[in-house]
């Protein structure tokens, strides 16, 4: 019973070693997560003696090899990104462990373990000399990712290993540090198969279309970008676009809202992959869905999952404009307010066929006033005038500049800046014509834009004090027109 708790403490140190955020920070030999690595004991195939008291000392000490080499191994932290478990106090699927003792070692049971790696050995031979070999395996494949020997002499006398601290030293050391160790093999083989990557915790896949807003039925190019969790792009992957089952992940989701020519790729030196994308006829958001399903290194099944989201059924860009004014002229004690209700529809001559919310950064909508009625309420003997229904031709009367994300609305003239369409006189309309408002520029949002048939928007303007000598103050009332 005394063996069985000092050996269960004796392991159990090392199970704290790497539970802090601070162990999975990477350098320049653990770049990646290196997950839950199971520190076993040593099995000591070696026949017990008899009658020899002293020889039987010596063969106890070979059952203390595992705890010591562990110890050294846990004592190297250079890269410290695998959480070390106890294998005497690890429970496999939640089921309770016989805890043995000395010379009963706890070792790895066999098949797939919920472990991402373990390490273990055996002890072989015979009085005289023993060979220790100690390795670290995967947990899923039980793969052997590397292996350390060292031959121990038994002197055949007294109660000491003299080669004991050496071994221990020699084990560790070819083992050490355990993260380097691992990173190198699961490289090697990452680089070695196109049905391998790391992507332990994450790799990405980055899919770049080149518009994200389309109307139904166009077609936009599409870049995949398919990168390991240690920065390596994946060259030679196969990367699916379609649903589609991989291994014991199940179904996994692929494109929606529209069709990928072609829908199976693979990438190409760096990494990457290039796909067309054709929208559907339903309007709204399609996803365009990509998944690269693969094994880790050491056999477990993963998918490394791309996705984004383009816009289908781009707005087509008209609105309506309600201006209400209240202006003031101090000389002749003439108030005035005015009402103007306009519609602004694409300038056809110059950018009508590209002004939809499908606009690209930089491009350029400019619109005229088809319609437009307004009336001015004078408190002056000049009394109510109101103008009628007239189409402006092609005077550019607006623009909206595409922006990154967002655009600007900016108006060359609103209405009441100037008279009658149809006569020169500025009294048809109101004495406070001809005036000058600001601001005359202002800005959409991302969300306004993309939904610009939707958008209601109130700005407030105010004019400065003008040719016709009058100061006022209002508002703009942006509505877009289906």
């Amino acid at each position: 019973m005394t063996n069985q708790v000092a050996k269960s403490f004796g392991l159990m140190i090392v199970l704290s070693v790497c539970l802090g955020p601070g162990c999975w920070a990477a350098d320049s030999t653990c770049d990646c997560g290196i997950g839950r690595v199971g520190m076993f004991e040593f099995d000591v195939q070696v026949p017990r003696p008899t009658g020899d008291a002293n020889a039987i000392v010596r063969y106890k000490s070979l059952f203390y090899m595992a705890k010591e080499t562990i110890i050294k191994i846990r004592s190297d932290n250079s890269c410290p990104q695998a959480a070390l478990v106890d294998g005497n106090l690890w429970t496999p699927n939640g089921a309770p462990r016989l805890r043995s003792g000395l010379e009963t070692p706890t070792l790895p049971p066999p098949g797939r373990l919920d472990l991402d790696y373990i390490v273990t050995g055996q002890i072989t031979g015979s009085a005289g000399v023993y060979t220790v070999v100690a390795r670290i395996e995967s947990g899923y494949s039980r793969e052997v990712v590397k292996t350390a020997t060292y031959i121990l002499k038994d002197p055949g006398k007294g109660t000491q290993l003299p080669d004991f601290d050496a071994a221990v030293d020699s084990l560790a050391g070819q083992l050490s540090p355990i993260g380097g160790v691992i990173t190198q093999w699961e490289k090697k083989k990452r680089d070695g198969d196109p049905g391998i990557a790391r992507s332990q915790p994450d790799g990405k896949l980055t899919i770049r279309p080149a518009k994200n807003q389309l109307y139904e039925g166009e077609t936009t190019d599409v870049e995949l970008d398919l990168v390991d969790c240690d920065g390596v792009q994946l060259k030679n992957r196969t990367v699916h676009l379609l649903a589609g089952q991989w291994e014991t992940l199940g179904n996994l989701e692929g494109t929606t809202g529209g069709k990928v020519q072609p829908s199976v790729v693979v990438t190409d030196g760096d990494g990457k992959a290039h796909v067309k994308f054709t929208a559907g006829d339903q309007r709204g958001p399609a996803t365009i869905r990509a998944w690269y399903g693969h094994h880790r290194p050491g056999g477990q099944p993963n998918a490394i999952i791309g996705k984004a989201t383009v816009n289908i059924g781009a707005d087509r860009l008209s609105f309506q404009t309600v201006v209400d004014a209240k202006m003031q002229e101090a000389e002749l004690q003439h108030s005035e307010t005015q009402h103007s209700v306009s519609l602004y529809t694409p300038n056809s001559s110059t950018y009508g066929s590209t002004c939809t919310t499908a606009m690209q950064a930089g491009d350029r909508c400019d619109f005229v006033i088809s319609s437009f009625k307004g009336t001015a309420t004078s408190m002056s003997p000049h009394g109510s005038h109101s103008a009628g229904s007239n189409n402006y031709g092609t005077a550019v009367a607006a623009e909206i500049v595409r922006l990154p994300k967002g655009a600007t609305l900016a108006f060359g003239a609103l209405p009441f800046s100037y008279g009658s369409p149809d006569q020169d006189d500025e009294q048809y309309i109101g004495i406070c014509a001809d005036q000058a408002w600001v601001p005359m520029k202002f800005t959409l949002s991302e969300d306004e834009f993309l939904h610009f048939s939707a958008i209601q928007k109130t700005f407030s303007i105010s004019s400065p004090l003008g040719v016709n000598n009058c100061t006022g103050s209002g508002t703009i009332v942006l509505t877009g027109q289906d």
